[in-house]
């Protein structure tokens, strides 16, 4: 089986899951494809192969490699066009100013940082744990209703849903929230967040924290930017959800989906 422009396709790494049945029956599966960043599926996969986390063999095969090989030559013969060193290097230098920057990653297969994506997966994968998922989906028509009863829709699920996982917050420390909109068709998400503790650079030849006189590390106000002993900020957050989703709702389009 042959995976062309495999960095391209919407689900790769199910694709590849799927192709690796055939090595049980003794096929073969060829993964063909340029660059597409640097956390790209294709890309993950090339670098597993070369750890020897996964059985297999890389084969790097650029531009120039290409012309080494005879690809010029070979167009020259089909379009009837005379080969020769001159013509070949204005030919090589033409393709590289038409891609442009383009041209590391299309090219001379190195993979580009610019991929939209500030964190790759492995940074993401390493800072995550295992937290509760709170979904909500408000009902056809919602956007419609009169704003008292989104609201009032809204608090009912927050009250039986939200509020208990809010109580569970450490008021020892500082929460915030972040919240990602859904333009259309995706999910709306709010994050809470805790900012973590640690001893003040200050403490550490002291009996108690010399910014926030603390004698216990566990309390420490390092991470406290704006006083000691940070205060929970859960009715901040509950307050913020009950009145941000339902006005939101309300000026976008029915098709959006909470789950």
């Amino acid at each position: 089986m042959i995976l062309d422009e495999f960095a391209f396709h919407d689900d790769a790494a199910e694709l590849l899951k799927a192709a690796m049945a055939l090595l049980i029956w003794g096929g073969r599966v060829l993964v063909i494809s340029t660059h597409n960043g640097v956390d790209n599926p294709f890309n993950e996969l090339l670098t597993e192969i070369r750890s020897g986390k996964r059985p297999g063999a890389v084969v790097r095969v650029t531009f120039d490699d290409a012309l080494e090989q005879g690809l010029y030559q070979r167009i020259c013969l089909v379009t009837g066009k005379t080969w020769s060193p001159q013509a070949e290097a204005d030919w090589r230098d033409q393709i590289r100013r038409i891609y442009g920057s383009a041209a590391d990653e299309e090219l001379d297969c190195i993979p580009s940082m610019g991929t939209g994506v500030y964190l790759t997966t492995a940074q993401i994968e390493a800072a995550t744990h295992a937290a509760p998922v709170l979904r909500l989906t408000c009902p056809a028509g919602f956007e419609l209703l009169p704003e008292a009863q989104r609201i009032a829709y809204v608090n009912d699920w927050l009250s039986e849903h939200a509020d208990p996982v809010l109580k569970t917050l450490d008021k020892t420390l500082r929460h915030s929230y972040g919240f990602d909109f859904a333009r259309s068709g995706d999910l709306s998400v709010f994050l809470p967040v805790a900012q973590g503790r640690t001893w003040c650079g200050g403490c550490r030849s002291r009996s108690s924290c010399a910014m926030c006189h603390s004698s216990s590390k566990s309390s420490c106000c390092i991470m406290s930017l704006t006083g000691c002993r940070g205060s929970t900020r859960a009715n901040m957050m509950r307050a913020a959800m009950a009145s941000i989703w339902p006005r939101w709702h309300s000026r976008n389009m029915a098709s959006v989906s909470r789950r």
